[in-house]
């Protein structure tokens, strides 16, 4: 190269080098990338992320301390508690972020707090914060704690404040010293002696610090003392960690923490080598530096290799950076360096075109050499390929479209391709910009009119002002039949050729998706008696040459069924029309006979007996698979009872599969809020007030769909779920119960309770935490027991219901009058309540007996100062006949049917003045009226 072209390259470089240093300055100094840096810095700080050596033990005021211990915010007595227990077990030093600026209402709390930390060893950090004089006011003011605690000598004041930068995120701890002339510390620097020189600085915070450096524990487990870990030299920080009390500050990599954690990670960002940005200056002279290496080495390299030298030298940015953050804690902005490098990169790329252009012409040639190579490549594919032009005209076949269509390639060209099949026209109209592939499967006719089974992809492509269409034919007939050869594989017998059990749940689907529930069928499960002793005494080959012969008759004998099927190694299914399902009898008569009928196997004649499982639509199931268990249990039944043929009842499902499955998810319902609670409301006779409800529990299964409530609760009771589901519905309806309240609906709620619950000394303790977390008074709340469930033991229910009574909630006797109770126990029960069973309401107006029987049970519960409850009054002339005998309480479908939460608010803002509106005495429309 010689001198004058080596000069000018040089001078290129320098102008280059010195426009760009002039770019990334102006990029820095005025904050026009600061949001990249931020990202950037934020990106290697989660890498460079991890756990550290720490002292600091976080107590956290976290959901569960909220939950056991009360609504926030705690008397002061219960932090004086803790702050003893933490300085037995050897803390050392103590912030407690908690506000005591302002005296309690409970100033004895107050004073115990201040004597506390007077006595204790060692230092005591409390916060202190800057904040305004109202709102809107500029002006601000230091709120301390209470001189009591302030003024004590064993406490230190700490500034909290944490102020979000121009992103919204804390990322330091500014220094407040100017905004008084004796300023708060911040705790970093009021827990740490040896940082209290420095500061009056504002600290960077070191988010590399991983937040689980710090040991938690939970406030409540300190105060109850169910943790007791050694605290010996260790800093403790107690603070709220949970969400509900609003003490989350915005921070990068992490979105949020909790303001103890911040104050945690200041602490321990102090005691290291701080972090610290680098300075205008030292930027500015490094960014120079980088714009003469920029320009001199991308100018220097050859054109093709400028893509990986750029690469290389952006990758050095974030290297670098990271690397000064990593070892040295030196934050460096990186945007001015990128914008530096990608305005270099520019202008060497501007540089290159002139070349560029030059070396076009030479790509054109390339272009005819491709289009040469791409019609070679379409001539020999084995996928017929034609082209079309806007009129849907061929313009082009290949030699395969061709052989396919068993036509000579000339004879195509110009014939409109919905010749050979007309419904390619609907397709070609889809053809869009927007939607310009389509790909379907199409029969296209052969030059001799034969059909060829294809899949077309139709391809709309510009060219010049117009388009052409590019259609690609593949041949699928040999792919049809393969298909075909595995669905039938799949769906009949590999040994008979019959239909097999899928082929038959699908044709059973079909029946029940056409099926009526007037015309029902009927579905006949078989197994063959003694089939095993063939196998065993006569070989496996003889009896699989028995059930093929036995299959084609029934294939001949039914032919007129729906489906005959082997199910089974010696099981067969017949799925009967209507027509035999009225002829149930005699088919399952023939069907013995035919089987019983000698079959003859090389020489041999073998005779088997069967028995006959019968499930029928739709009195027994109406779903593909249950019909099949139905029938399959059918057959079971009708071999435990030896008889040849058995129709399936209820009696016969002791181990039913849905009992099963119901019994697996029932233990998943509670978790997965699949259980519901609905309300029944309870009327006043005398005077139609609407002030109680029951609880009755709900089942939508997602896989059973609504199950109802004498299938599953048995279930429950009779298994360990007792406990947890009954603790579910008391603290639901308790919740209901509480925000009826709020509704202006003072209700109480009745729930009942199982004879295993009768047995359990500690219900009554749990269930005065659970009124004391709904805040519910016990008096709005009633258990039933049923008789049985008292007299099953006696004497341990007789304690259990005094421990309950003493508690203060009602007490009621649910069925009365349907056990075997003893009066003897009935007046040393602690109860307020009998419930007339539905069975004697049911025959009130007309039977004289059952007449005699209510009368008399209400005579004797107001002669034991009991009230009374009918429930199952589902016409007026129970509900009058009721009130007239004196019966106090009443519930039932005449009155309302169960109802959801929302409905039932719904139906008590329907009853004026929140009394019953009889049906019978009104002509005003009610929710009853209209099915509610």
């Amino acid at each position: 190269m010689d001198p004058p072209a080596r000069d000018g390259r040089h001078l290129t470089a320098l102008l280059t080098a010195l426009a760009s240093f002039g770019i990334g300055a102006i990029c820095y100094l005025f904050g026009i990338l600061a949001p990249v840096d931020r990202a950037i810095v934020d990106l290697q700080t989660r890498w460079l992320e991890n756990p550290v050596d720490s002292d600091i033990v976080i107590v956290e005021i976290d959901a569960r301390s909220l939950h056991e211990l009360g609504a926030w915010p705690w008397r002061r007595s219960r932090h004086a508690e803790l702050i003893e227990k933490l300085q037995r077990l050897g803390a050392r030093r103590l912030f407690v972020d908690i506000d005591f600026s302002a005296p309690s209402t409970h100033p004895e709390d107050d004073q115990a707090l201040a004597a506390t930390l007077a006595n204790t060893p060692g230092s005591v950090v409390l916060p202190a914060f800057w904040q305004p004089l109202s709102s809107g006011d500029s002006s601000l003011i230091l709120s301390e704690p209470l001189p009591l605690l302030r003024d004590n000598p064993r406490v230190r004041i700490g500034s909290v404040n944490l102020v979000p930068g121009a992103d919204g995120l804390v990322r330091q701890v500014p220094d407040l010293s100017a905004l008084s002339s004796k300023p708060a510390p911040p705790v970093w620097a009021t827990l740490d002696s040896a940082s209290a020189a420095a500061a009056a600085a504002s600290l960077l915070l070191d988010y590399r610090i991983a937040p689980d450096s710090f040991a938690h524990l939970s406030y409540v487990d300190i105060l109850e003392g169910r943790q007791r870990p050694n605290l010996l030299g260790k800093t403790v920080l107690i603070g709220a960690t949970a969400i509900e009390l609003g003490d989350l500050v915005p921070v990068p990599v992490y979105r949020s923490l909790p303001g103890v954690v911040v104050q945690a990670i200041a602490y321990e960002t102090a005691k290291r080598q701080r972090l610290a940005e680098v300075g205008s200056v030292g930027v500015l002279l490094t960014l120079l530096l980088w714009a003469f290496i920029c320009a001199v080495w991308l100018r220097s390299v050859p054109w093709k290799l400028t893509p990986i030298a750029s690469i290389g030298l952006l990758i050095l940015i974030p290297v670098g950076c990271a690397s000064l953050y990593a070892t040295s804690n030196l934050i460096v902005a990186p945007s001015a360096f990128l914008a530096t490098w990608g305005a270099t990169l520019s202008a060497a790329l501007l540089g290159s075109l002139n070349l560029e252009a030059r070396r076009t012409w030479r790509a054109l040639l390339r272009l005819r050499h491709q289009d040469e190579l791409l019609r070679q490549i379409i001539d020999t594919s084995i996928e017929g390929i034609l082209t079309l032009d806007d009129r849907g005209s061929i313009r082009n076949a290949n030699p395969a479209a061709a052989r396919m269509l068993n036509a000579d390639g000339l004879e195509l060209i110009g014939k409109p391709l919905t010749d050979l099949c007309p419904r390619l026209e609907a397709s070609l109209e889809k053809l869009t910009p927007e939607q310009s592939v389509l790909t379907e499967a199409i029969e296209l006719l052969r030059a001799d009119g034969s059909p060829l089974p294809t899949e077309v992809v139709i391809k709309r492509l510009a060219w010049e002002d117009s388009f052409v269409v590019s259609v690609s034919v593949r041949d699928v007939s040999q792919q049809q039949k393969r298909e075909q050869e595995l669905r039938h594989n799949a769906t009949h017998d590999s040994l008979t050729g019959i239909p097999n059990r899928r082929l038959l749940t699908e044709g059973l689907q079909r029946a029940l998706e056409e099926g009526e529930p007037q015309r029902p069928f009927a579905l006949l499960m078989l197994d063959l008696d003694d089939f095993k002793q063939v196998n065993d005494t006569l070989g496996y080959t003889t009896g699989d040459e028995l059930l093929i012969a036995l299959a084609k008759r029934l294939q001949d004998f039914s032919a007129e069924c729906r489906c005959v099927a082997r199910i089974g190694g010696d099981e067969f299914a017949l799925l009967l029309t209507q027509g035999q399902t009225a002829e149930l009898d005699q088919v399952c008569d023939a069907v013995q006979r035919l089987v019983q009928k000698p079959i003859t196997i090389n020489g041999v004649p073998i005779s088997l007996g069967t028995r006959i499982g019968v499930a029928l639509y739709p009195a027994d199931a109406t779903e593909a698979e249950l019909l099949l268990q139905r029938a399959d249990i059918a057959l079971s039944g009708a071999k435990r009872q030896h008889t040849s043929v058995r129709v399936y009842d209820s009696s016969l499902d002791v181990s039913s599969p849905r009992r099963l499955q119901m019994l697996s998810l029932v233990r998943s319902a509670l978790a997965r809020n699949e259980l519901t609670l609905h309300f029944q409301p309870k009327v006043a006779l005398r005077s139609g007030a609407i002030s109680e409800v029951e609880a009755l529990c709900r089942w939508q299964s997602p896989v059973l769909g609504d199950v109802p409530t004498g299938e599953f609760i048995p279930l429950i009771e009779a298994s360990d779920l007792i406990h947890p589901f009954t603790e579910w519905t008391l603290s639901h309806a308790l919740q209901s119960c509480r925000r009826w309240r709020e509704r202006g609906f003072d209700l109480k709620v009745a729930v009942n309770l199982s004879a295993r619950h009768l047995q359990d000394g500690q219900l009554a303790i749990r269930l005065k935490s659970l009124l004391a977390d709904t805040q519910t008074a016990p008096d709005r709340l009633e258990l039933e027991i049923t008789e049985s469930a008292i007299m099953a033991d006696a004497e341990r229910a007789l304690k259990t219901l005094g421990a309950l009574s003493q508690l203060g909630v009602s007490l009621s006797i649910d069925d009365f009058g349907t056990g075997y109770s003893s009066l003897a126990y009935l007046q040393k029960l602690t109860v307020n309540r009998l419930k007339i069973d539905k069975s004697f309401v049911s025959g009130l107006t007309s039977a004289r007996h059952d007449e005699l029987i209510v009368k008399s049970t209400i005579d004797l519960a107001h002669g034991l100062a009991l009230d009374v409850i009918a429930e199952g009054i589902e016409t007026a002339g129970q509900y009058h006949t009721l009130r007239r005998m004196g019966c106090d309480y009443g519930q039932g479908f005449f009155i309302a049917r169960p109802m959801s939460e929302d409905l039932l608010l719904q139906w008590l803002a329907s009853q004026e003045g929140a009394t019953f509106a009889d049906p019978e005495q009104t002509t005003q429309p009610t929710l009853v009226a209209q099915g509610w």
